[in-house]
């Protein structure tokens, strides 16, 4: 796990999302991922992450963005 010490807008992760895949396509060897980049951010109520796969608990937010939320507190 990585994670910077800047705060982010909750609204600015479809875009960080963006260019995550955008940095797992650039490392690919052959069209394979060698890379699994989801951002997210933590705060007192939960732990959220960013993914493009689509599943029947994640509700799709633009930009080919759906949340998880990950973990409860």
């Amino acid at each position: 796990m990585i994670s910077f010490q800047g705060l982010i807008d909750a609204e600015r992760l479809p875009d960080i999302k963006l260019a995550t895949n955008r940095l797992e396509e650039s490392v690919a060897d052959g069209g394979k991922r060698r890379v699994n980049i989801d951002p997210g951010y933590i705060c007192a109520p939960r732990l959220v992450l960013a993914t493009t796969k689509d599943y029947s608990h994640r509700v799709y937010l633009g930009k080919g963005y759906l949340p998880i939320c990950t973990c409860c507190f």
